[in-house]
């Protein structure tokens, strides 16, 4: 590229959308001012400094560019008409902005106090900065490298706590009964593993799509560190969200063999990446924070045989396809395993309907208590489920259109009585409903949740699409995958909200790209 293309506006836009997005995935995560005490609030006034200064220096680009209106400073390879994941942010928008107008919590909503912080002001950010950024970035090699490396460097602290190890003296002065729900400079644990569903599928496929040994390299060490993560975070999200990242990249990839091989590697490297931890928890004569059911089999259960399958399967492939030159995977092969993820899932749908309508005695224990729903399922997210329910169906049409006020779910519960039902139950409260599209319904309404659904899901129809001749878009697809289906039993907050409207954003900045 020459001179002077390079000063045009279009490149200068793009270069700032880079830095944004470095600092995104670089400086973002690791920042907390003063260990966990403030730590939501750190991460929120980053993100809105980060925000203010993107808008600042993108409008400066702009008018430095104003008097310079060339063709050249056209984006020329952006279409311009908006889509259906514009129109559902810009209803997503909209809705928040009646739902706080309506609202009894009217200042509330507007600054998310009453929750997480999830108000209007912080949906204006993510409205801004998914303008901005599907605009105007523009791919480049060093933005994934930078996540890799310190989405590792996260993930490794947490790893280390788990076993009571803490680098950077992040639990003084807490008592030792906090240990469990911090952790890592993400902070709460539920978050911790959302951050995790978000960058392990970005090193994941970007392991798998890679050309070159270095970038394998990297890619393939940070999927393990981030996998890693996970299994010590102990988080019923960031499993959820894995199997979903699973059954994508399994149904997906298996049309190539290429990349079904590197597939089957990654996924034998992931399991032995769980033999080291349980190797070091033996050096550490088991003194951990535990781990959870699913968890636990990955780390001390016998996995060898499934690792041994599926690194020869996936060695032997990868070595035949380049010497046969094959690239296709035999149908009866891909067949064969939708025809098997289909099964599964019909049979846990089943084992789900049959221990909750049917059997509901019996006694189940480990991971099998996840077929059974009831108040007490997922660390009694049941409850807090059906009360939201219970809240929508009670609130007025207006409210059941556009909901009752940004982050206001924690003040209707108490406002119905249903937090004073959960302390006589759980000994707690709660200002979340710990599933983002229940808490959605309620809090900016019908409107709103279809309008987010809308904003999610049309992103990843066409990302799909055009990850066919765009292999960059399976890497964003993966990734909003696997946030999307942990959100079922999570919360939106400033920690990694704001990280995942930016992979939205570039996932529509990529299907915005003519063919």
């Amino acid at each position: 590229m020459d001179k002077e293309n390079k000063k045009t506006l279009s490149h200068s836009m793009g270069n700032v959308a880079i830095i944004f997005v470095t600092l995104m995935f670089s400086i973002f995560p690791l920042y907390l001012s003063d260990r966990y005490y403030f730590i939501r609030h750190d991460k929120l006034y980053a993100f809105y400094v980060l925000a203010g200064l993107l808008v600042i220096v993108m409008g400066n680009v702009f008018l430095v560019h104003y008097n310079k209106r060339e063709k050249e400073n056209k984006i020329e390879n952006k279409k311009n008409k908006f889509s259906f994941t514009d129109y559902g942010m810009i209803g997503f928008f909209i809705s928040a902005i009646i739902s706080t107008l309506i609202s009894d919590y009217k200042f509330d909503s507007l600054t998310g106090a009453l929750g997480r912080n999830n108000g209007l002001i912080l949906i204006f950010a993510y409205f801004v900065i998914y303008f901005i950024i599907s605009r105007t970035y523009r791919e480049n090699k060093v933005v994934p490298i930078v996540m890799a490396v310190v989405s590792s460097v996260v993930a490794f602290i947490g790893i280390l706590q788990q076993f009571y190890w803490d680098p950077l003296n992040l639990y003084n002065g807490m008592s030792s009964s906090q240990y469990t729900k911090f952790i890592s400079t993400i902070g709460n644990r539920n978050i911790f593993s959302a951050y995790l569903t978000i960058v392990m599928p970005l090193c994941m496929v970007l392991f798998i799509l890679s050309k070159k040994y270095y970038q394998k390299i990297i890619y393939g060490v940070s999927t393990v560190i981030t996998f890693g993560g996970i299994v010590c975070c102990n988080s019923d999200g960031s499993i959820l969200g894995t199997l979903g990242l699973f059954v994508f990249c399994y149904i997906f990839f298996i049309r190539n063999l290429k990349d079904f091989s590197n597939l089957l590697i990654i996924t034998s490297l992931m399991l032995i990446g769980c033999k080291v931890i349980r190797y070091f928890s033996y050096i550490m004569d088991d003194y951990s924070m535990g781990f959870s059911a699913i968890e636990s089999t990955l780390v001390y259960g016998n996995t060898y045989v499934v690792i041994g399958i599926t690194l020869v399967l996936g060695i032997f492939l990868n070595i035949f396809s380049e010497e046969k030159g094959i690239t296709k995977t035999p149908k009866v092969i891909t067949l064969s395993l939708i025809f098997l993820t289909i099964l599964l899932f019909a049979l846990g749908v089943f084992a789900f309907c049959y221990f909750t309508f049917i059997d509901t005695k019996t006694s189940l224990r480990g991971a099998m208590k996840y077929f059974r729903f009831n108040d007490s399922w997922g660390t009694h997210r049941g409850f807090m489920w059906i009360r939201g329910i219970y809240i929508f169906l009670n609130v007025n049409i207006i409210q059941k259109l556009f909901g009752t006020g940004c982050d206001t779910f924690g003040q209707i519960m108490t406002d119905m009585g249903y937090n004073d039902e959960l302390m006589a139950f759980k000994n707690e409260t709660t200002n979340a409903a710990h599933n983002i599209y229940l808490n959605y319904l309620v809090t900016v309404g019908i409107m709103g949740v279809l309008s987010y659904i809308t904003f999610v899901v049309s992103a990843l129809i066409r990302g799909i699409k055009r990850s066919l001749s765009n292999k960059y878009c399976v890497v964003l697809v993966a990734s909003v995958i696997s946030y999307s289906i942990q959100a079922i039993v999570n919360i939106d907050q400033p920690i990694t909200t704001p990280l995942f409207i930016v992979i939205v954003a570039l996932l529509e900045n990529q299907n915005r790209i003519k063919a």
